[in-house]
């Protein structure tokens, strides 16, 4: 660990998903600020830039492995309790399987799925009413919430960790407690405030404007470009070491050089 944070103080730059890292970075006294990106997500979607996202449907949707710290027996609780004209859909496999089972025999409106083809999957995500993610245990950003943003289905997110960085500033969905409460709470007030209808035209532009892959590439290549200008002024600001001049080392086009002499672009 001593050596990671001595790696981290010395590195030219660092990316932190999250904002609470970036925060932790510049506790570690590093030099440079350090740079925050939204996670990014590849999948093409047929709901398309400039194209409405469908229509909600009757569920609240949970796609993700079924393991306690996923908060799997909250959900299964709260299923247990819900008294309003909606379902539950639950995508995914995992130890927990059983009590989500056991809730359904017990007349919960819950529709239990392994994990289901690509097609079938994405046309989940673009009917849900919303996305649940009552984790109980510190998530930064869960590939599964950037695919419910791109097909335009809003997010209640649990509090903790990184997760609410998610909802940019509610503008695609709200925190919850990720406890059986916290998500009937969380449910009650998204459709008090019809977000199942009045999000998703919001939420597919959130993915559209943070976490694209071209987005994330220009994010990087910025990052990059930074990097190399702030390398520069050190270099030009540092003495020459071994009598080896900047000059020297630059290809007669004046293109810098690697150790091989190939010239650098």
């Amino acid at each position: 660990m001593p050596d990671l944070l001595d790696d981290l103080r010395k590195a030219p730059a660092a990316v932190a998903i999250p904002a609470r890292r970036a925060q932790a970075l510049r506790r570690l006294g590093r030099r440079h600020r350090p740079e925050r990106f939204p996670a990014g997500h590849d999948r093409s979607v047929s709901a398309g830039p400039g194209r409405p996202p469908p229509e909600s449907g009757d569920y609240y949707l949970y796609v993700g492995r079924l393991e306690l710290y996923k908060g799997i027996p909250e959900l299964a609780e709260a299923a247990s309790r819900y008294r309003g004209p909606h379902r539950f859909v639950v995508v995914g496999k995992g130890k927990q399987a059983g009590v989500l089972e056991a809730a359904r025999r017990r007349s919960a409106p819950l529709a239990l799925h392994g994990w289901l083809p690509a097609a079938e999957r994405d046309a989940t995500y673009a009917r849900a009413r919303a996305l649940l993610l009552p984790s109980i245990w510190y998530e930064n950003a869960p590939l599964v919430a950037f695919e419910a943003l791109a097909w335009g289905t809003p997010i209640l997110a649990s509090e903790t960790g990184a997760l609410p960085e998610i909802l940019h500033g509610g503008m695609c969905g709200r925190t919850i407690r990720p406890t059986a409460d916290g998500l009937l709470a969380g449910i009650d007030h998204f459709e008090a405030e019809d977000l199942a209808h009045g999000q998703r035209r919001a939420a597919r532009m959130a993915y559209e404007t943070f976490h694209t892959p071209a987005r994330y590439l220009e994010d990087y290549h910025r990052l990059i470009d930074a990097t190399w200008e702030r390398k520069g002024s050190v270099r030009a600001a540092s003495p020459e070491p071994l009598g080896i001049s900047v000059e020297s080392a630059r290809s007669p086009a004046g293109s810098p050089k690697d150790l091989l002499g190939r010239s650098v672009p």
